[in-house]
């Protein structure tokens, strides 16, 4: 969990993943789930990802995780076929995963930005979008990526124009 939670605050965690897994019903016999955890950069969607996938394993059903941190320019089709990774964003290598077949019955939870997008939105079974106030995205991307926490920093100053004041 975010290393930032209070107890309280790790209950209210708790009970938001256990109404999330409710709500994700069992795949059909021989089939498989796919889900969506979206949101902005910084949102949290892997660690959120991770722990559903632990509260389902925890009620035994079966998981399969992946990222699309992993997926840079992936455009295998739709199904059970999956490829845990393709590209290795630390090392920014292609890695050669093999193909492997999502076990029937399970749920594969893929996390990623912008998996809500037309083209990709018809992939998901379910599909869970994070939101978190831009201060909460910038000081987790600055533990994760080492940069600023300070939302004024110049790269992360967004300016909005309006086409009725210009």
């Amino acid at each position: 969990m975010d290393q930032g939670l209070t107890a309280r605050g790790a209950s209210s965690r708790a009970r938001l993943l256990d109404q999330v897994a409710d709500a994700i019903p069992s795949p059909k016999p021989g089939g498989a789930h796919r889900i969506a955890v979206d949101g902005v950069d910084g949102a949290g969607k892997t660690v959120f990802a991770d722990e559903l996938a632990h509260v389902l394993r925890e009620r035994g059903r079966q998981v399969v995780r992946a990222s699309v941190d992993d997926f840079h320019q992936c455009r295998e089709g739709s199904g059970r076929l999956f490829r845990r990774a393709i590209h290795d964003v630390q090392t920014d290598l292609p890695i050669d995963d093999p193909l492997e077949v999502v076990p029937a019955e399970s749920i594969l939870i893929v996390d990623g930005i912008f998996l809500h997008r037309d083209e990709l939105v018809h992939n998901w079974d379910f599909s869970i979008f994070l939101a978190v106030d831009f201060e909460v995205s910038v000081a987790r991307m600055a533990v994760r990526d080492g940069g600023s926490a300070d939302v004024e920093d110049r790269p992360r100053v967004r300016i909005s124009w309006s086409t009725t004041t210009m």
